[in-house]
């Protein structure tokens, strides 16, 4: 069922009923796979990671968990950039507002 709302990029759904089949199979890795993408997409990127790596554990050779990790790289590297715009837009305002109140 997972499968057919990531098709349908609905990703929510996706969390729900990998989670339903995960707690069902704990060693069902189709679905931490699910639930990795899921969280993925939902930038949860934290727990896609833990997941994702879990499941490449048991499965050394999976090519798509190994495209899903270079995906929570990207987005590791994509936040990190927002968080350096917003920390340097937020130390030019500091600087600016200090600069004014000197005059």
């Amino acid at each position: 069922m997972s499968a057919v709302f990531a098709k349908q990029d609905r990703w929510d759904r996706v969390l729900f009923y990998a989670t339903k089949a995960n707690e069902l199979d704990p060693t069902n890795t189709k679905s931490k796979f699910r639930m990795g993408q899921a969280h993925l997409r939902t930038e949860n990127i934290e727990i896609a990671k833990s997941l994702l790596e879990e499941v490449l554990k048991q499965n050394p050779g999976d090519a798509l968990v190994k495209q899903e990790l270079a995906k929570v790289a990207a987005a590791n590297k994509s936040m990190d950039e927002k968080e350096k715009l917003i920390y340097r837009a937020m130390m030019s305002k500091l600087n600016e507002e200090k600069n004014s109140t000197k005059k």
